[in-house]
């Protein structure tokens, strides 16, 4: 199962969507590894991208002040 790219591929989308970043990029660089076509290393390349713009534009907005109510 270690070289099923589709497995990697699931974990870091549950990752994604449970907003854990860098697990999920774990997981989609392995993916990207084992991935053999084209199409899917795009894919997964434009996953990660996009969990790196992700946490770029959180880096860079403005921290709210406030009570958290």
């Amino acid at each position: 199962m270690n070289c099923y790219y589709l497995l990697y591929a699931v974990l870091g989308e549950f990752e994604a969507d449970l907003h854990h970043r860098q697990a999920a990029m774990k997981h989609f660089r392995k993916a990207l590894e084992l991935a053999t076509m084209k199409s899917e290393q795009i894919f997964l390349t434009r996953k990660i991208q996009e969990l790196n713009d992700t946490a770029a534009n959180e880096a860079q907005a403005p921290r709210r002040q406030g009570h958290g109510f």
